[in-house]
Order: structure tokens, then sequence, then C-alpha cells
């Protein structure tokens, strides 16, 4: 009976010890990848203020935000289920760009009469209030591509200017 058990607590210390090789296999693997592949560094990109104004003739859009990106960013394009066509604009250039370079923590600001995006061909008329989707695609330094989803509101001029209006804080959209 005694050799019996000593069986057994021979068993068990067999076990743990292949258990616990096992776990160090694992770590050492872990440890070996990690050092041969590298650790992702992840882009964070922020947009605040998005807000969307409508041509009188209600056909086409204009959409307007402010950008940040932690690293070198480049905003390559911009998708929206509301217009048939996007583009990117500055100024008084009709001429769309074909991106916009994001500096490391620096604010990029679309604004009106300046840089912005062009949505032509709104699939129906938008109403002050509501909000319109967008797509926005950046790629990092690394050339993955990071895609970051928007909702703009219908407005008639900025959340800012709505702040700092003279006349009071009015907030009309």
């Amino acid at each position: 009976m005694r050799a019996m058990g000593l069986l057994r607590a021979q068993a068990e210390n067999l076990a743990q010890s292949a258990h616990l090789a096992h776990l160090a296999h694992l770590a050492l693997l872990c440890w070996l990848l990690g050092c041969s592949i590298g650790v992702a560094h992840a882009l964070m990109f922020s947009v605040t203020e998005p807000w969307v104004r409508a041509t009188p003739d209600g056909r086409n859009a204009e959409m307007f935000m402010k950008l940040r990106s932690s690293d070198p960013a480049t905003l390559v394009a911009i998708d929206s289920f509301a217009a048939r066509v996007t583009t990117i604009l500055q100024g008084q250039e009709r001429q769309p760009r074909q991106q916009v370079p994001l500096p490391a923590n620096a604010e990029v600001e679309f604004k009106p009469g300046s840089l912005r995006i062009q949505l032509s061909g709104l699939v129906r008329p938008l109403k002050r209030g509501e909000h319109v989707p967008l797509t926005l695609f950046v790629r990092g330094a690394d050339g993955t591509v990071q895609k970051t989803f928007v909702q703009a509101e219908v407005r008639k001029r900025s959340p800012t200017e709505d702040e700092l209006d003279p006349r009071g804080h009015s907030h009309r959209k």
C-alpha cells in the first residue's frame, strides 16, 4: 500500500513537472516570436466636430471636421452611402486632392472655403439635424489602412460657430 502511495505521489510530481516544462516552452516560444516579429504600434486617430452643410439646391453637400493622428499618417479616401461621389477639395480649386497628409499630433481642419469633403450626387435631400454616415480611410506610416466610421450632423454652421455666436448661445443648427 505504501509503495502504491509513493508511486502515485511520484506520478503527480512528474505530471506537474511536465506541465511546468510545457508552460516554460510556451513562454519561451512566445518570447521568441515577440522578439522576432516586434510589437505592433497602433495608430491613434481622432475625428472631432464632424458636420455637413447641404447646398441650397440639395443635390450636393460639403463635409467639415477636425482630424488628429498620434503618428504621421495620410487620409487616402472617404466614402459615404449618402452620395454617389466623395471628393477632397482645397480652397477655390476644383481639382480634387488624392490624399491629405496628417502630421503627428497636429490638428488638420476641414472648413468652409478651405480643405473640405464634397459629397456630390446626394441620394436624397438632407435635413438639418440628421446624421450622414462616412467612412474615412487613413494609411499609417507602416502602410496599413485603418477605417474610421463617422456620423456627421447636418447643420447650417459648425458647432464652434454656434458656441461663439455673439448673439448668445442660440445653438441653432
